[in-house]
């Protein structure tokens, strides 16, 4: 995938958006559908589908583009002006990175979006991990969790279950 110019940024966008139907979002749940979506680097931001881009920025080939502030960090979901916006940093996608994998990330943080807009609470906090402590008795007790959850899983008998 080339990354590395404005056309080549817009050129994939628009191969994208070809993709983000709702008709596609809605197989993997009941009412998700697209939503806005930015790919950004270190100075620009490509803004697509946005019913109220920031000042500043101007269409070009459908897309809105104008210089990356400070709201543009992360590969996440923020609210721009009003509207979940889904992000994505190019410069941590890899050239061999397929179209595909782009795509399914997008998606990812654009199910964010749609969690935070219907009032859904069921996502994880990140940051909880950071709190986990790591001693050799927890992942001990790990471990044996995910013993028993593949032999439940697995099992042939209901009693096992």
């Amino acid at each position: 995938m080339l990354l590395d110019s404005r056309e080549g940024v817009v050129k994939l966008i628009k191969s994208l958006e070809r993709k983000l139907t709702t008709e596609r979002l809605a197989r993997y749940w009941t009412g998700f559908h697209g939503m806005p979506f930015a790919l950004y680097d270190a100075n620009n931001v490509f803004l697509d589908a946005h019913p109220n881009p920031p000042d500043g920025f101007a269409a070009e080939d459908g897309i809105f583009v104008g210089e990356r502030t400070r709201d543009f960090v992360g590969n996440t979901v923020i609210e721009l002006n009003g509207e979940y916006t889904a992000l994505w940093d190019i410069s941590t996608v890899s050239s061999v990175i397929s179209e595909e994998r782009l795509f399914s990330l997008i998606v990812h943080e654009m199910f964010h979006g749609f969690q935070l807009r219907v009032g859904d609470k069921r996502f994880a906090n990140e940051l909880l991990l950071c709190q986990y402590p790591f001693e050799s008795k927890n992942i001990g007790l790990r471990i044996k969790e995910r013993e028993w959850l593949v032999k439940a899983v697995f099992a042939e008998t209901a009693l096992v279950r």
